[in-house]
């Protein structure tokens, strides 16, 4: 099974995802972040899971969770998360 690596970019998104939504429910955001971080912890075992982005980034795929979007570049011997992005941001522009 591969590593995980969280991008300093995607520790960044995971932090202003939790302070953002605890501002009005600092339960329900830290359900949400442990279903991000969970699913993140899923991708080594099913590394092609999602589609191919290569339109945003070469070797880039991503994976929904609720509202978000998980990035990453699945290695052989990590997983990369490049980023944690609300669907509704203009990501491309966030990922150049």
């Amino acid at each position: 099974m591969s590593a995980i690596y969280f991008s300093p970019s995607a520790r960044k998104d995971l932090n202003r995802i939790f302070h953002h939504i605890a501002q009005d429910n600092p339960s329900a955001a830290a359900n949400l972040v442990k279903r991000i971080k969970d699913a993140c912890n899923r991708i080594p075992r099913f590394p092609e899971i999602g589609p191919l982005r290569d339109d945003l980034a070469p070797e880039l795929r991503c994976f929904p969770v609720k509202t978000y979007i998980i990035f990453y570049r699945a290695g052989e011997q990590r997983v990369d998360i490049v980023r944690v992005l609300h669907g509704s941001r203009d990501y491309a522009i966030l990922l150049e």
